[in-house]
């Protein structure tokens, strides 16, 4: 399954017919912090076609402009799971805090 809060937004996208697209980097390996990770197993973009929505799945960067074109003219929400490298990762997260300002996840 989607991780938690892509899920409930993707379904809600669906029942609301709001035509969003998410972008997910999946690396497998659950971000920044090591003790999370994602079963390799799990099609994100599969998922979002069985929810009534619109998957796309890239495996090159150069199939990265042709998924978001897609996924734009859609006219339905979308995913554009892009398969990344697990051995790169961001220094850091990023997560609004509670005043909206920028918080960075040391």
């Amino acid at each position: 399954m989607l991780p938690g809060a892509e899920r409930r937004e993707l379904e809600t996208a669906a029942r609301h017919k709001f035509n969003a697209v998410m972008v997910i980097n999946q690396n497998f390996a659950g971000g920044v912090r090591d003790k999370y990770g994602y079963d390799k197993s799990i099609n994100f973009a599969k998922v979002a076609d069985s929810m009534g929505c619109v998957g796309f799945r890239v495996e090159k960067p150069s199939e990265i402009r042709s998924a978001l074109d897609k996924a734009l003219a859609a006219e339905r929400p979308a995913i554009v799971e892009i398969i990344s490298d697990p051995e790169i990762k961001a220094k850091h997260g990023w997560a609004p805090n509670a005043s909206g300002a920028d918080r960075r996840d040391r």
